[in-house]
Order: structure tokens, then sequence, then C-alpha cells
């Protein structure tokens, strides 16, 4: 029957580059928690008015697959960056476009 021939082919020539990474870590960041966009909204400025106003708290997630047993229960995970003068807990904004908020920061809590 037509169609049912198996035929191999031969050709010689060109290269298949692998690359990978063997690592010795206690989790993996799910793939669909890597590079997220967290949308904060909009805030009132007269809502941050001064030194300690927060804005209502927007949720997200980080998953960690294939944690190593010993340190699932404690895994931790870090964010690093400029911090604002008055509060090392708070991450400042950076913008160098005109207009943009001065003196506000974003808060990444445990929840």
């Amino acid at each position: 029957a037509e169609g049912d021939e198996s035929v191999t082919t031969t050709v010689n020539g060109g290269v298949i580059h692998f690359k990978g990474e063997v690592v010795n870590a206690a989790c993996a960041i799910d793939s669909e928690s890597m590079n997220q966009t967290v949308e904060l909204g909009q805030v009132r400025s007269s809502r941050l008015a001064k030194a300690g106003d927060l804005s209502s708290a927007v949720g997200f997630n980080i998953k960690l697959n294939d944690c190593d047993t010993n340190v699932s229960s404690n895994a931790a995970v870090a964010f690093l960056g400029t911090t604002v003068t008055s509060n090392d807990d708070t991450l400042a904004l950076q913008s160098s476009a005109a207009g943009s908020a001065q003196n506000v920061g974003i808060q990444i809590l445990d929840r």
C-alpha cells in the first residue's frame, strides 16, 4: 500500500549542540513563576502622602519545584535592590521619567 514503506536516508554533516548544567540547588523555580509582572494598579498620591503610608497589598506567588526534603519547609526567597533611605525593607522605585513618584517604594511581605 502506498505510504506504508519506511525509507531511511543518512545525511552526513551538520552539528547538534546540547547545552545544560548540573547544579547543586535545594529547589528550582517553576517556569511559570519566572519573569513575572505584578500589576500594582494605580494608587492616589494622597494615599501615600507621608512616610509609612501604605497602599493595598497585591499578592503574587513563587512556586518552587523539586525541593530537597531537608530544606523544603524552610525555603526562602530574597529580593535584592536599592532600598529607600528610611527603610531597608522597602525597595526603591527607579524611574527617570518626568513626573515619576518620589520617595515611594515597594515592600515585599510574606503573607
